[in-house]
């Protein structure tokens, strides 16, 4: 998401500053006679989160050789072996380059957060040693045995500390058994402690222990094997853990603490792949409306294989409603217990399931994606409580096998009064239930499912919020708004039905505006927020300012090749477009080396110039093309914040310039005249751009990278852009000079960048060169062209016997607007008062402007929006005019084309402009050509004469489409600020009495409705 520019500029300073407090962290790994493993534990090192981390092999079997380049990986074989295995882990951190050091043993496993986890803890201790307190331990079981960090067990796999105190304790003692305790010793000593570990979270737990082993343990017992010491010489392959069992185990653990992490592995058996699931939604008698909200929401949506009943206890009445069966038990809360189990007495007896999922009646699911967390070899799915105390939430739902169920209906000793999910998920372990805690289903509120992420359930819902969330799964947002709280900031997404819902905390509640203009956001879980609308466009309160989100850009992708010092590269970051970067320096150790591969989408590292790196990149990565429409190649010195890529790709699509470019800062190095910041200008059409900071189309970049392609074992620099102009340049497309965005182009010094790759007397020989293989030549000088801007379809609403209308419009507006002038039929009222026409199947009597529309209105409406819905697929950024066939034009108007694109252009986020003298006058100043529009009215406007960009098309014929208000409703665009109004007309609408055809129908009051 796009931000302001000092947004953007402390932004930059907080990931420059990040990158800085990343130390380096040594892994040390001695290692000997366990060649199978090595590959194991390498996998796990590349696989750690943590950027700036190396890992020290120091292998001392004599007749075994291993070699690596993998990036951070550094072995160093030994002939003779180290007499004790102290003296070999002091040799190896001897080698280490960072400042802190982490234990890292070849046969026992560290999941992904290890290094980052004890880093970020050891911080908050503030200690310079760290020890969690709790792992994990592997003896075979898929069911890993919880350990704690006591004196006399096994902890060193696990530590952190500083290479200072590993120092001035004097390094391990040179013993071959309990060298890890007498370092241990030393230590404690010299910090003035008794045993140091720090509290850990089960779902932070970094470390499995490796107890079953396919090699004999030197201090524990396990192992089946001896030791490997047979010859061997190979290069060091990163492979996952072998061990299925063990692989299984690790998968689950991180897919607990992150489920996006890892996908679920296919299910071996046909029924689990494709289970058969009963819903029960647990409900009583006294709660009837919060059975209705689920029908109208979830329970709306079908899923094959997966049913649904809501099942409630004894009733003075029977319920008469076919989904909800009545069980053999008490409806109130103590009995919960009873009525859950007599439910799943019934279900086994008259249903055909795989797996019950048991849920409440103020439980919002996603029946679709239950199939989703049910794992193989898992039969008791539950959320986070399910891990903490044993036993899930019931109200969060949980999800038993069949055969589990089957064993709870069996158990007569069960409680039948107490608390149902405790009661249940206990007796579930007992039984065998394998179990799983997933943080998909939600003991809470919020967050709840929503098309963007992979919840499956929420809790505690009213019906309000059960309605509210269910729009907002099943609709796409209406508007889009950045706020900025006294207590947060976030995104703010309004969906139809004025329901708003905060994006990243997940919190909702309804958006309405007043009459006065006042918004008023009135959440469901916290006090109403109130803000008015400021003459800017955005609303302001005493503690929330909401302003429009950026213009969403078509898919773009920002390439650069990236080289140390560039910090420039860090502006491209946090926008709506990606980010590639190959990094072309030999120095591992420069923060950009090490931060790149985390702050951007792609990154790989090649020393080449930026073009040749892109064929490269994209010929490893073919699927690139086709997965975006817009591609900007940047040098890595030109500084480029998101809301000036957005501004530059918007206007490109909206000129529809194959290659363009930013202009350039005067203040900066300008190679050509054309391509020199001009202030107020839209764009330069020319033949050509430098290749400094260049955006292609999709079709142009292939074009160009077809002729490029032979010449790029040469060309660095000098003539790429001469080639471009060859390969892509048309008269009838040309390319542009992008005015609204401006870039600096640094000077540059012998020795910086691309002088490193190639010479300036070589660059410019290896043009010379190229352009005689190639035969080319440039017989252009670059320079401006002219092409017509992109400019607005109009159409006539006008109906057929208006004929003299017609002959009017025509001799007034053509000269004006000459072949973009149509003319669209009107839907006739006296079609629809005659009953020739049928009236939209809507229920129109009962309106949401207050009132019923006549018959006039109503073919009024039908009208715009057949004008819109065939508009709609065809029309670009440019937009269209619709209009009336009663207006006239002002003095300015042969100018409306230039009129509408400078508004625009100040106004980016209004996508509706009323060309006409507005009913009402308005004082407050939006831009130069636009007024401010208040809110206080409904539709106080007409339809008059009216520009609309797509976005405004389509949301019109989304917000009409129930007939329920008249075509001149701009109430809601109104309110998110995207109607202007110009403040130099460029038509006028003759009268205030109504015509039809070439009649007088009276004044516009006398309304006829349809009976």
């Amino acid at each position: 998401m796009g931000g302001s520019v000092c947004g953007n500029c402390e932004a930059s300073r907080i990931v420059r500053q990040n990158m800085q407090e990343f130390p380096l962290i040594s892994c040390i790994m001695p290692t000997f006679g366990r060649p199978a493993y090595v590959g194991e534990a390498v996998a796990m090192f590349l696989a750690q989160d943590y950027p700036a981390k190396e890992l020290i092999i120091l292998n001392d079997c004599p007749d075994q050789f291993f070699s690596s380049d993998l990036p951070g990986v550094s072995v160093t074989n030994v002939s003779n072996r180290y007499p004790t295995l102290g003296e070999k882990r002091n040799a190896a951190i001897e080698l280490a380059r960072g400042d802190l050091i982490a234990v890292w043993d070849d046969d026992d496993v560290h999941l992904p957060w290890r290094l980052s986890h004890s880093i970020t803890e050891m911080r908050r201790w503030r200690t310079p040693f760290y020890r969690p307190a709790e792992f994990w331990a592997y003896w075979g079981d898929l069911n890993l045995h919880d350990n704690q960090c006591v004196e006399s067990w096994v902890s060193h796999g696990l530590v952190l500390f500083e290479k200072q105190l590993w120092e001035q304790v004097g390094g391990y003692p040179a013993q071959g058994l309990g060298e890890d305790a007498g370092f241990f010793k030393k230590l404690h000593e010299a910090l003035s402690a008794d045993y140091i570990k720090f509290p850990v979270r089960r779902e932070d737990r970094f470390y499995i222990m490796r107890g079953k082993s396919n090699y004999v343990h030197m201090s524990i017992n396990g192992g089946e094997k001896p030791l490997d010491t047979s010859p061997l010489s190979m290069e060091i392959t990163p492979v996952p853990i072998q061990d299925a069992v063990l692989s299984e185990a690790c998968r689950r653990i991180i897919a607990a603490r992150d489920p996006s992490a890892i996908p679920s592995p296919p299910n071996p058996d046909g029924a689990t792949r494709n289970p058969r699931i009963l819903i029960g939604v647990c409900s009583c008698h006294m709660y009837p409306e919060k059975r209705q909200a689920i029908r109208e929401t979830w329970l709306s949506r079908k899923s094959d294989g997966v049913i649904s009943r809501f099942f409630v206890g004894r009733g003075e009445t029977a319920l008469p409603e076919e989904d909800t069966i009545e069980v053999e038990a008490g409806d109130s809360y103590d009995e919960l217990p009873a009525k859950v189990l007599a439910f799943f007495r019934h279900a086994l007896i008259n249903f055909e399931f795989d797996w019950l999922f048991k849920c409440d009646d103020d439980t919002y699911v996603v029946p679709e994606r239950l199939k989703e967390i049910i794992e193989p070899g898992i039969s008791f799915v539950g959320d986070e409580s399910l891990a903490q105390r044993g036993a899930p939430s019931g109200g969060a739902g949980y999800l038993l096998a069949r055969h589990i169920v089957e064993k709870l209906v069996a158990d007569q000793t069960l409680e039948l009064r107490g608390a149902e999910d405790i009661i249940v998920g206990e007796a579930a372990i007992r039984h065998g239930a394998i179990p799983k805690s997933t943080a998909l289903l939600n003991l809470q509120p919020a967050p709840f499912p929503t098309s963007d992420n992979s919840m499956v359930s929420a809790h505690w819902c009213s019906p309000d919020q059960m309605r509210s969330i269910h729009v907002v799964y099943s609709t796409q947002h209406i508007r889009r708004y950045y706020a900025t709280h006294l207590h947060w900031t976030d995104e703010i997404r309004v969906h139809p039905g004025d329901i708003l819902f905060r994006v990243t905390s997940g919190c909702m509640g309804k958006w309405y505006v007043q009459p006065s203009g006042n918004l008023i956001l009135k959440w469901f879980n916290w006090p109403a927020e109130m803000a008015i609308l400021t003459r800017e466009g955005h609303f302001s309160g005493p503690r929330i300012d909401l302003r429009p989100c950026s213009p969403e850009i078509p898919p773009t992708l920002l390439f650069g090749s990236v080289g140390e010092e560039q910090s420039a590269v860090l502006t491209w970051l946090g926008g709506p477009h990606d980010v590639a970067t190959i990094y072309y320096d030999a120095d591992d150790g420069h923060f950009l080396a090490k931060a790149l591969p985390k702050r951007t989408d792609y990154f790989d590292r090649r020393r080449a110039g930026k073009f040749q790196n892109l064929i490269w990149w994209l010929d490893k990565n073919p699927d690139i093309l086709s997965k975006y429409e817009w591609f900007l190649v940047c040098d890595d010195d030109i500084e480029l914040r998101s809301e000036e890529v957005i501004a530059l790709v918007l206007e490109a699509k909206r000129l529809d310039l194959p290659v363009s470019s930013p202009s350039h800062d005067p203040q900066g190095k300008i190679s050509w005249n054309h391509m020199r910041h001009v202030e107020g200008k839209d764009a330069t059409l020319c033949n050509f751009v430098e290749m400094t900071c260049v955006l292609f189309q999709r079709k142009a970049l292939i074009r160009f990278l077809e002729i490029f392609r032979p010449a790029a074992p040469f060309l660095t620099g000098w003539g790429t852009d001469l080639l471009i102009s060859k390969a892509c340049y048309e008269p009838q497309k040309p390319f542009g000079v992008i005015h609204s965005v401006k870039v600096l182009n640094p000077k540059r010094s012998p020795g910086y960048g691309i002088e490193r790759l190639q010479t300036t007397k070589d660059r410019h020989q290896a043009w010379i060169e190229v352009s005689r293989r190639l035969n080319l030549e440039w017989s252009d000088t670059p320079k401006e062209v002219k092409r017509a801007d992109p400019t607005p379809k109009v159409v006539c609403i006008n109906l057929d016997r208006a004929t003299q209308r017609r002959s009017q419009i025509k001799e007034n507006w053509e000269p004006v607007f000459g072949s973009n002038l149509e003319f669209f039929r009107a839907v006739d009222r006296r079609s629809l008062d005659q009953g020739l026409l049928q009236v939209p199947p809507k229920e129109i009597n009962s309106l949401a402007c207050g009132r019923r529309l006549s018959s006039g209105e109503t073919a009024c409406l039908m009208s715009h929006l057949g004008v819109m819905g065939d508009a709609l697929p065809k029309i670009g950024e440019e937009g269209i005019i619709i209009m009336e066939d009663d207006i006239v034009p002002s003095d300015v108007a042969t100018s409306v084309f230039e009129i509408i694109r400078q508004a625009r252009r100040e106004s980016p986020y209004v996508d509706m402009i009323l060309l006409c003298k507005p009913v009402n006058d308005f004082s407050k100043a939006r831009s130069s050509e636009l007024l401010f529009v208040p809110t206080d009215e409904p539709f106080p406007y007409g339809t008059t004469m009216v520009w609309y960009g797509p976005r405004a098309i389509a949301d019109f014929l989304e917000e009409m489409r129930d007939f329920d208000k008249p075509a001149d409703h701009r109430h809601t665009f109104c309110c998110a600020g995207r109607v202007g109004v110009l403040k130099s007309p460029v038509a006028f609408h003759q009268g205030t009495d109504t015509f039809v055809g070439n009649e007088f129908r009276g004044n516009a009051s006398q309304r006829n409705f349809i009976p």
